[in-house]
């Protein structure tokens, strides 16, 4: 809407000046829904469908200890399903938040390691299709972390296919069957650090391998050595 500035940079916009013409953002008005959690997010939250998806850790005396990945209702709040990952998983996730992905219908994400990604169904939770044509988390990818961050499990969902990039891999896979449509392998001294996809065209973004990156406020900082299309 014309009332709408477009922000696009941290400070507003390319100019550098903070000020906005923002008509229509206003103070909050008051509370939709409240979840008590004892707890913290582990993982990035996605809205899709009139629906939340977040991974929680929660602890406490009252609570114990365990962990969730949980959908609820994005307008009451109301718990729709859970499931219960792996525990060392989270790890993993705390350190790589574009490892979920969802739309109306699907979310993709890794709910148990070692293993392949799973795509459940929105609704439910429900497993609909094993990416087993995809990529795999190994069983020591603790270890594989602490020297090689850039080991992220990335995934981009696009019309009726998901995207997987880790390490020197860039798989585009078939959402209703998990089938592998096509495959791509950076140049020998680079790593996937972005991925970005618009319909028929596929931007990935490499970093040299002995690069890392940081996560700073859950912003992604490298420093590109190239863009491949």
């Amino acid at each position: 809407p014309a009332e709408m500035d477009d922000w696009t940079h941290y400070d507003h916009g390319p100019e550098g000046n903070p000020q906005s013409h923002d008509s229509l953002v206003a103070d909050v008005k008051g509370l939709q829904w409240w979840v008590s959690g004892h707890g913290s997010a582990v993982t990035t939250t996605r809205l899709a469908g009139g629906r939340r998806f977040q991974g929680v850790k929660r602890s406490g005396p009252y609570v114990g200890w365990e962990q969730t990945y949980q959908a609820r209702d994005a307008f009451n709040g109301l718990p729709l399903w859970r499931i219960d990952p792996q525990k060392d998983l989270f790890q993993y996730y705390r350190h790589h938040d574009r490892l979920i992905a969802a739309n109306d219908d699907v979310i993709v994400g890794l709910f148990k390691a070692p293993g392949f990604a799973d795509i459940l169904d929105a609704r439910t939770g429900n497993r609909k299709v094993e990416l087993s044509e995809g990529l795999r988390i190994e069983e020591n990818f603790k270890q594989v972390l602490k020297t090689t961050p850039l080991l992220e499990l990335h995934h981009v969902l696009i019309e009726d296919r998901v995207l997987q990039a880790m390490g020197k891999e860039v798989l585009c896979l078939d959402i209703g069957t998990g089938k592998r449509q096509w495959a791509y392998q950076t140049p020998a001294d680079s790593h996937v650090a972005y991925l970005a996809v618009d319909k028929d065209v596929c931007v990935i973004g490499t970093t040299p391998v002995n690069r890392r990156f940081n996560i700073t406020y859950g912003n992604y900082i490298c420093r590109l050595g190239s863009l491949i299309a």
